[in-house]
């Protein structure tokens, strides 16, 4: 979602981070150019490229400085670069944080969404429901309240407003940037944004947006729901693979068979996706490509057969 706004996905905020990293390194005397100091960030993620979270967690030594203690300095780093990347794309809306944010809107019978958690670090939903006058508050940490009258909006993962006025004590959010932030997370089955997470899933029928999957904590939270529930009553919306984006690479064709081959594999590849989500308590909403997302998030508020 951010990203369709200009945000940075996850790796060219890494990347950003770690030529930031290595200048600071460099900066001993030795005058490196910026084409210097990208081309040994690159050569570095080719010969020794360890999980994102190991990333962060290296990033975030080199910026404190310290193997203990204050993490401010690497949290302001991290906003700065965030937002400095989201200005220099750009930065707009997205048709579908416009659509999210409007589902939300309250209805005379009733809200139709009554609890947002979102995993992104940023503001621009808050944003977007300021804009439709959708009364909300941001929840980042354990002691989070709000009135019966606001929308909750729980940053699950941590949260780096850009402007910070108007929110207390950020620094006690729970921030799941590296890899030891993921595993006090992980580690703690009563951590406050697990037992949200599956409050939701279990009481709720939850629409999932902008979300690989992939996140193990997730799929543990989404498999213990499932247990306790035994239906499929939770939706992602999910990019289907188009034989184009399978065969070809950059425009060069890197699968040769035929095209009736790879689309019948491609189909079997997607209904067990299907059968493999349902086992997390997941239906699969599939499009073809991202200008869909706002359309099919509309046709759920409006319950229009999808």
């Amino acid at each position: 979602m951010s990203i369709a706004a200009g945000m940075p996905d996850w790796t060219s905020l890494l990347d950003s981070l770690f030529v930031n990293l290595v200048a600071k390194q460099l900066d001993t005397g030795i005058d490196a150019r910026d084409e210097e100091v990208d081309d040994l960030v690159k050569r570095l993620r080719d010969i020794d490229d360890p999980s994102p979270l190991m990333t962060a967690r290296y990033l975030r030594r080199g910026i404190v400085d310290s193997t203990v203690g204050d993490i401010e300095p690497f949290l302001d780093e991290v906003t700065k670069t965030l937002y400095r990347l989201y200005d220099k794309r750009g930065s707009k809306t997205s048709p579908l944080l416009a659509a999210l944010a409007q589902m939300c809107i309250p209805r005379r019978s009733g809200p139709k969404v009554n609890t947002v958690v979102t995993y992104n670090f940023d503001d621009l939903f808050e944003i977007e429901l300021k804009k439709y006058q959708v009364q909300h508050k941001s929840i980042y940490r354990e002691v989070g309240r709000y009135s019966n009258d606001d929308l909750p909006v729980y940053h699950v993962h941590g949260f780096l407003p850009r402007n910070k006025n108007g929110y207390d004590n950020l620094g006690e959010a729970t921030f799941v940037f590296s890899e030891e932030g993921y595993h006090e997370v992980f580690l703690d089955p009563y951590h406050w944004s697990n037992l949200v997470q599956l409050s939701q899933l279990r009481d709720q029928t939850c629409l999932m947006a902008g979300l690989s999957l992939t996140d193990p904590n997730l799929r543990r939270l989404l498999e213990i729901s499932a247990r306790k529930s035994g239906s499929s009553k939770h939706y992602a919306l999910m990019k289907r693979m188009s034989y184009e984006e399978f065969a070809f690479e950059q425009k060069k064709k890197v699968v040769s068979s035929r095209k009736t081959v790879v689309q019948k594999f491609l189909d079997s590849h997607h209904a067990m996706k299907e059968e493999l989500f349902s086992e997390l308590g997941l239906n699969i909403i599939w499009y073809e490509n991202y200008d869909e997302l706002s359309e099919l998030v509309n046709k759920v508020q409006n319950q229009d057969e999808l």
